[in-house]
């Protein structure tokens, strides 16, 4: 791929359906080394184009970068342990743990808890999904395997609230947002934002058929086009407050968001990011950290970028991966789910993203 640039690759993209449009940035320590984009923002009603600073949907980057950094920052405070089990803060789900899962499970995915459910069926509170957590059992032994879990954080979530009195929007505001001076980063749109925000999909068919494939009926969907406010429906109804998704950014605030994670960064000291470094599935080749996926699992981008890299992904196709000890980032924003959910190999266009960003910068 040494002949194609990474823009016109991306744009190569938008040619052959895979996404509206994209942004990209690649830096080292602070400073940038390129940044790109192209295509819409929106094709609904109708198209505009994306800038440099078009904000994007996360999706499930928000895990690592807002509740478990949450979480590791609350366990360096000692007003929480990762190595309690769960029960010990949600007595409610004493029957679901049986003392097996401890918060640290759940941060890396080897909890034994289901992989989605549609938990806004009965209701539209974080109290009110943990209580249909709590009638559900355990899919599989804690510590025996990895299954990548959205209800896992939002129980982690609901521990957050529990020992704080806060909502992790506010906490993850006070400690990240306002310390680094992101003026585009938010759970909740105003219309200025909004603006600037690449849509998602045209109504919740893809979760809709979700529900239909479990048996289950249900009756509010969103059935406009989503845009500035989350895409994920269990983060929607209970007001982005789950901590499986609901974070918005653009590449320039997640490039500052990023290097935090850098081995001698500038919010997290280095015992806390160790942590994020060391692989917590160790009995797996799905290799988690403590909140991030690492590069040496089986499906990641090792043998692209540094061994040692720790990343993560957003259903609405959007990544992030950072070289803690290289302090490099690379991120890729696209809209790929607008105006709907197509099966696209996401894994192989960032694949090909890192391979020319590699090739470029080393």
């Amino acid at each position: 791929m040494r002949d194609i640039d990474i823009n016109n690759y991306l744009r190569s993209e938008i040619e052959k359906g895979s996404f509206p449009g994209f942004n990209y940035l690649i830096g080292e320590k602070d400073r940038i080394l390129e940044y790109g984009y192209g295509g819409y923002k929106t094709l609904l009603p109708d198209k505009e184009e994306v800038d440099e600073y078009t904000i994007y949907d996360l999706a499930s980057i928000t895990k690592p970068l807002v509740t478990a950094t949450i979480v590791l920052i609350l366990h360096r405070q000692k007003v929480l342990d990762i190595n309690d089990n769960i029960d010990k803060y949600l007595a409610q789900l004493m029957k679901l743990s049986n003392n097996k899962i401890k918060i640290r499970d759940l941060l890396s995915h080897c909890g034994g808890v289901i992989e989605w459910y549609p938990l806004f069926i009965y209701g539209n509170t974080l109290g009110e999904y943990i209580e249909a957590i709590s009638r559900m059992a355990l899919i599989y032994e804690p510590c025996k395997e990895t299954r990548y879990s959205c209800i896992g954080y939002i129980i982690l979530t609901a521990i957050i609230e529990k020992v704080t009195g806060k909502n992790i929007k506010g906490i993850y505001k006070e400690i990240i947002i306002d310390r680094l001076k992101l003026g585009d980063t938010y759970f909740h749109s105003d219309e200025r934002l909004r603006d600037k925000t690449a849509a998602t999909e045209a109504g919740s068919k893809y979760e809709m058929k979700m529900v239909e494939n479990l048996g289950l009926e249900y009756k509010k969907w969103r059935d406009y086009l989503i845009r500035g406010e989350v895409h994920d429906s269990n983060s929607y109804f209970a007001n982005s407050c789950t901590g499986n998704s609901g974070l918005f950014s653009n590449i320039y605030d997640l490039f500052k968001i990023g290097q935090i994670y850098y081995e001698d960064g500038n919010i997290l000291d280095n015992k806390l990011l160790r942590y994020f470094y060391k692989n917590n599935t160790v009995f797996s080749d799905e290799h988690y950290s403590l909140g991030w996926k690492l590069s040496t699992s089986k499906d990641s981008v090792g043998g692209v970028i540094s061994n040692h890299a720790i990343g993560h992904s957003g259903f609405t196709g959007t990544s992030i991966w950072v070289e803690p000890f290289n302090k490099k980032i690379y991120i890729l924003l696209t809209n790929r789910i607008h105006p709907e959910v197509k099966n696209i190999d996401m894994n192989q266009i960032r694949g090909n993203f890192h391979k020319l960003a590699k090739e470029k910068y080393g």
